[in-house]
């Protein structure tokens, strides 16, 4: 009994101190010059999407059909928030041939420890660490009618330390994509 109240105090911990990680998406690629005029915003858009992972052990996994249709449905959401809060007209394209603009994602998730982190992880945290996972995500836009496309990447940052724990909550607001992802889709729709 002694055994296995001290098994689970342990699992307990271990677990407790994985929360010792501060991380957020940085978006890189943004346009800078503005539109000089501004047309009437009729959009009608098409989202294709590609998804793996990819471990160290076992190397990279397609995504499963299901994973695919989830993620689409909330790039369709947040594309519909985006626009409907711009005043635009908008609707999803049923083919790709049919959409004003077309919309790619490309999701590359990095599930296995960076170098740097297996020290944070061998010391029980009291070692820092920090990494970055480049272009976890990458989109590129088109607007078919002028034939603008431009493409933005977003890096994974982490910071893993044991005196993180207290705050690594914030995590939860920071390490918010949609919310990337919508800044990319404006930024694009501003300057293209």
């Amino acid at each position: 009994m002694r055994n296995s109240a001290f098994a689970v105090a342990t699992a307990v911990a271990l677990t407790a101190l994985q929360g010792c990680t501060i991380g957020y998406y940085d978006l890189h690629g943004e346009l800078q010059t503005a539109l000089t005029s501004k047309a009437p915003c009729d959009i009608k858009y098409f989202i294709a999407l590609e998804s793996s992972s990819y471990t160290n052990t076992f190397g990279e996994k397609e995504a499963a059909q299901k994973h695919l249709a989830e993620e689409k449905a909330h790039y369709v959401t947040a594309t519909q928030d985006l626009l409907t809060k711009r005043a635009c007209k908008a609707a999803l394209a049923e083919t790709e041939n049919e959409a004003t603009l077309g919309v790619s994602v490309q999701h590359q998730a990095f599930l296995s420890a960076l170098p740097q982190e297996w020290l944070t992880g061998l010391s029980f945290g009291l070692i820092p660490s920090w990494g970055t996972r480049r272009s976890t995500y990458i989109y590129t836009f088109k607007d078919k009618p002028t034939g603008r496309s431009h493409s933005y990447s977003v890096d994974s940052k982490s910071f893993n330390h044991l005196i993180l724990f207290p705050v690594f909550w914030i995590s939860f607001f920071t390490m918010d994509e949609s919310r990337v992802y919508k800044e990319a889709l404006a930024n694009f729709i501003e300057h293209s």
